[in-house]
């Protein structure tokens, strides 16, 4: 996976807050995000899946730092997981509201072109 590819997915999936609460462990791990500390996101995201593991915010954040560390089998993964749930709306960084099953849809798409494109 390139960099840029990685740059793009991470900026088109990463999704902070549920769009009617926002919970103080996901912000500080968004702010991870964004601030290129996927380290650190990860792991405070694997400790809220923990106590959360269904929760929507959670999954996609993970998966965008999945995908941003060159693991798309594990975002895959965690966008179908998202795709077998009931959707959630879900707040995404230029304040738009968007669908969880969206995003995750839009997730696998972007994996399976660069999978594809790699062949």
């Amino acid at each position: 996976m390139t960099k840029r590819f990685a740059l793009a997915a991470v900026a088109a999936a990463i999704v902070a807050t549920p769009a009617m609460a926002q919970d103080g462990a996901v912000r500080v791990a968004h702010a991870a995000i964004v601030g290129g500390d996927y380290s650190k996101a990860e792991r405070v995201l694997l400790a809220e899946r923990q106590i959360y593991p269904g929760s929507a915010e959670v999954l996609v954040n993970l998966a965008a730092v999945y995908t941003a560390t060159g693991r798309p089998m594990q975002a895959a993964t965690l966008y179908r997981q998202l795709l077998d749930r009931e959707a959630v709306l879900l707040d995404r960084n230029d304040a738009s509201v968007v669908s969880s099953h969206q995003i995750a849809q839009a997730g696998l798409s972007r994996i399976n072109s660069v999978q594809m494109a790699t062949r």
